[in-house]
């Protein structure tokens, strides 16, 4: 098996600041070969929510833990349902939001 370690375009900067983003594929690819669909998935330094995330694409329930305040809300908006009838400007209204409430905290 041939894995492209380049995650470069994976880092969570273009969304959100958190540091030590882990990239996407290696949560996907460690979510799939530990677990099965229908398993608890537990990541208890869950940082920004990426594991959680994968496990919730590949059929997993996830639980998370983290000493970060910012860690859980990233978190929390990172694994959120989205409603589907929001309008462009107001995702882009919540995204200033967001991005405001974080540089106030940094």
């Amino acid at each position: 098996m041939i894995v492209d370690l380049d995650f470069a375009r994976w880092r969570g900067a273009g969304v959100h600041p958190y540091p030590a983003t882990m990239p996407y594929p290696v949560a996907k690819m460690l979510v799939c070969n530990f677990s099965r669909p229908g398993d608890l998935v537990f990541d208890p330094f869950m940082g920004s929510g990426t594991t959680l995330r994968a496990a919730g694409v590949l059929g997993r329930s996830a639980v998370g833990s983290d000493l970060n305040p910012l860690a859980h809300l990233i978190a929390q908006g990172s694994v959120m349902v989205f409603r589907s009838d929001f309008s462009a400007s107001e995702l882009a209204d919540a995204r200033k939001l967001v991005f405001e409430s974080l540089s106030d905290r940094l």
